[in-house]
């Protein structure tokens, strides 16, 4: 049950995170309108937001795994996602931010 609502918490902050990419376009805090270029960051939060909504996705996968709602992904014996599976997706989405956050976000000129 812990770790069910773990899971819960850690979905509903990335989905926060997300929210907030979309709607202030300041690359996830207020202190990157100083550092990187406001057109960087324009284009950067709204393909973070989508990232991690990516992983809100996974999350509620695992939240109906664990719950017994939906069983699509093979389990383990001990009824639980494998690791050849978790690791892969987690270290994916996390790869494919920090690409998009070192590639997309331009340093200003002063800084």
């Amino acid at each position: 049950m812990g770790s069910l609502i773990f899971n819960i918490v850690l979905a509903l902050v990335f989905l926060y995170e997300a929210f907030i990419l979309f709607t202030k376009k300041n690359g996830g805090s207020d202190k990157n309108f100083e550092k990187y270029t406001e057109e960087s960051l324009a284009k950067f939060s709204p393909i973070g937001g989508v990232v991690l909504l990516l992983v809100v996705v996974y999350e509620v996968i695992v939240i109906l795994h664990r719950t017994g709602i939906a069983q699509f992904i093979p389990l383990d014996e001990d009824g639980s996602i494998p690791v050849y599976i978790h690791v892969p997706v987690l270290l994916g989405i996390v790869a494919l931010y920090l690409i998009l956050y070192f590639t997309m976000l331009k340093k200003k000129d002063d800084y």
